[in-house]
Formats: structure tokens, sequence, C-alpha cells
């Protein structure tokens, strides 16, 4: 196993075991990522007990022996299999990995010859494509029918996040303080547009949570490093207690591994709208949900379930 999710062949895999035939070893794995499956269900029931951080690398060990690659191709080899773009298996999204293309925004931008070079075809390159952009609209899309749904069964203006989902720059940075100041009406726009200052800030009893919102069209990819640590130098002469980054559609790995070392917490739209959601619900109180943001690392839906009432 240690082998199937480290690129090697199964040629290297019967070296060390007879019947290490490439159906055995799938047959294998898929058994043990379901035991690493439940393991990681059995720390989220432990809710405000539980280690995020140990459950999430649970559920991405279960993924890499599913699809039987590196952390850095396992998003790639997701996407070529959902979207089922063929000829695009465990061998090929590991040399994407390896050529850079595991940061979506670059398989979305670099030349189209370059990549159909690393796939050995053009035809395969430009459904590779097609597949990242959909991956991204649908996820963010499903989101929303979900979320505005949710938002006027509880008696709220579903506009306020049908908002959140169909804005970008400037226009997503209101939007985002709009849903933001339904469940903590002092937070304030902080950057005029001078473009030195975070977005939002949030004052609290010992400082402030300072929040710098970045967003991508899904046809550009992710939010990357830079983009995502912005945050860190804009806010130093605040001082701030919490540094948040709130992404649209979705962080780069990178970020998302870095984030805890460096204190600032990413947040993805779809998290922090379901975040407010579920306070209007009742579900869950503010206060715990701004502790959460002052909690270093990346956070999602299961860090909500942790905070639940």
């Amino acid at each position: 196993m240690e082998k199937y999710i480290n690129a090697g062949t199964f040629a290297d895999m019967q070296d060390k075991a007879r019947n290490a035939s490439a159906g055995n070893v799938r047959r294998v794995a898929r058994n043990v990522a379901w035991m690493l499956q439940a393991a990681a269900s059995i720390e989220e029931a432990r809710e405000g007990e539980a280690n995020p951080a140990f459950r999430r690398w649970l559920y991405q060990l279960a993924r890499r022996l599913e699809f039987g690659v590196t952390e850095s191709a396992v998003e790639l080899a997701g996407i070529a299999r959902v979207r089922d773009v063929r000829g695009v298996g465990r061998n090929r999204a590991e040399r994407m990995a390896r050529d850079g293309y595991n940061d979506l925004t670059k398989l979305l931008e670099d030349d189209i010859d370059a990549l159909a070079r690393v796939l050995n075809s053009r035809r395969r390159a430009e459904l590779m494509r097609n597949a990242v952009v959909r991956y991204l609209d649908d996820h963010s899309r499903h989101n929303q029918i979900n979320h505005a749904n949710r938002a006027s069964a509880c008696g709220r203006n579903a506009a306020l996040v049908n908002a959140l989902y169909e804005s970008c720059g400037l226009d997503f940075n209101i939007a985002a303080l709009d849903l933001l100041q339904t469940i903590a009406p002092k937070a304030r726009e902080q950057d005029t547009g001078g473009d030195s200052e975070p977005d939002i800030v949030i004052p609290l009893g010992d400082g402030l949570l300072v929040i710098e919102c970045k967003t991508k069209q899904s046809e550009k990819g992710t939010i990357g490093l830079h983009e995502a640590f912005e945050v860190i130098a804009k806010s130093v002469h605040l001082n701030p207690v919490a540094r948040v980054t709130l992404g649209k559609p979705q962080f780069h790995t990178i970020p998302i591994e870095r984030a805890a070392k460096e204190g600032l917490t990413l947040i993805t739209h779809s998290t922090f709208c379901e975040a407010v959601i579920r306070i209007w619900e009742n579900l869950m109180t503010k206060e715990p949900f701004l502790d959460l943001l002052r909690l270093p690392g990346y956070l999602d839906k299961c860090d909500l379930d942790g905070i639940a009432r």
C-alpha cells in the first residue's frame, strides 16, 4: 500500500509480494481506505475533543488509496475519474503533478500544448481543462442551491446567499460583509480601496479579527499561496488576534498545508455561508464560530460539526 500511494509500479509491488497484481492491490487498497474512513468518522464523532488535523489526514490518506497516487496528485486523479477523462489514470496524474499541474491555476492558464505534451494528447489536455472548470463550478453551484433554499426556509433573505456565490472582486467583499453582519453586527469594512488594508475587521474583546477576501473565476483556477497569505502583510500594523482569508472558489493545496504553521485561518465561501446559515437555523451560535476563526488552519464543514449545539 505504501508503494501504491507513492507512485510505485505494479512490477515493483510484485517484487515484494507474488500476489500483488493490479487487481489485488486495488482490492486491498479499497479495504484499507474503508478502514481509514471509518477511523476518520469515529474521530469526527468525538466532536469537541476531536483532532481536526488528524481527521483530515485520515480522509486524505483514504483518498490516496482510492486512486493510488501521491498527495500532490490526488485532486487531479479525482477530477479525472469523476469527470470521466479517459486516459488520465494514476500515472498521468502523477506526471501532471510533477510538472506543477496540481496547481489548477497553472493547469487552466498554461499553454495547452505544454499540457498536451504531458498527457500525450491535445484532446486529452482539452478534456482535462474542461473537467477542472466543471469541477469548480459544479461544487459551488450545488452548495448555492442548498444554502439559498435553507435561507428561505428559516425566513432569511436568500439574495444575500446568492450574492456571495455569484459575485467577484469588490462585489464579493461587500456580499461577504453583508452576510457577516447578520450574525456579527460590529463587523465593518476596513479596506476602502487603497489595497493596503485587510478587507473586513471584526472588533472582539481582546483585539481585531481581520479578514481578507480573495476570489477567482473558476476558469482561472484556485486561490494560491501568495493570495491566501496576503492578509499577513496587510494586517501587521493592526496587530490582530486572528487573520483569516475567505476564498472563492477553493484554495490550492500548498496554502492549505502551510496555513496552521503561519498562524493563518483559511475558509472557503461555501463553508463560511454554511456557518452563517447554521447560526440562522439555531444549530450553533456566533461565539463558537468566531472562536473557530481564531484557530489557524483550514476550516471545513466537519469543523462546524464540532461546535454544533
